[in-house]
Order: structure tokens, then sequence, then C-alpha cells
């Protein structure tokens, strides 16, 4: 905090108004390719006033399991707001995505729901 000195000798501090946080919203979430070993989980949002974002894919065996680092990345703004894995997923385990957005303001963030890689039932 800046140090200042009054007319009279005494010292006083202000602080300076924080600038504008970012926002962030979700607007998908989903394989491309559900139910195979190269689903491409993805994710793609909508952000404003933010700087760079941070992306973690995590996957688990089951819904409420433990769930571990599957993959990451750092993009800066303005840029691409849509997040695609190419790499190998297992079937039938789940996966969310969690996105940081960032300014020098601060930081926002948002986890998708937990999706099971697995392909929907075939209809008779």
């Amino acid at each position: 905090m800046p140090l200042l000195t009054t007319p009279a000798g005494r010292f006083c501090y202000f602080n300076r108004p924080r600038g504008v946080v970012p926002t962030v919203t979700e607007q998908s979430f989903g394989f491309n390719y559900i139910g195979d070993s190269y689903s491409e989980p993805y994710t793609s949002f909508t952000e404003t006033n933010g700087t760079s974002y941070d992306w973690y894919l995590y996957q688990a065996s089951t819904e409420f399991g433990e769930y571990v680092e599957t993959a990451s990345g750092n993009v800066a703004l303005p840029g691409s707001t849509s997040i695609v894995f190419f790499g190998e997923t297992l079937y039938d385990n789940w996966f969310h995505f969690r996105v940081y957005v960032t300014n020098a303001n601060g930081t926002v963030s948002y986890t998708t729901a937990n999706l099971q890689n697995v392909a929907p039932p075939n209809e008779p």
C-alpha cells in the first residue's frame, strides 16, 4: 500500500481501487466421438476481461471416484475459447473439465458436470 504524509507530518495509507475481475460462463461440454477410445472431450465458454486461461481435464473410473488430471493447458486471450482434448480416453470412464480465467485483478473458474464416455444404448 502506498504511504503518504499529511501537511501535519502524519502518515496515512490509501488503497487503490480494484480493477475489474474477469467473468466466465460455460457454453458446452461433451464428446465428439462418445464411446470411443479417442472420444475428444470438449468444452467451450464465453469470458470477459480475461487475459489468459488455464484448463484441466480430469477422469475417474466411477462418477464420484478419485479424479486424476489427464491433460492441461494455458492459453492467452484473446484467443480460442474452445478446448478439445485429442489424446486417448478410456471407454466407460468419467470426465470433467475445470477452467480458470485470469487477469491482473483476479481469477474465476467453472467446472463442468461429470460425463461418462459411454455410447448411448441403441434404440430398437
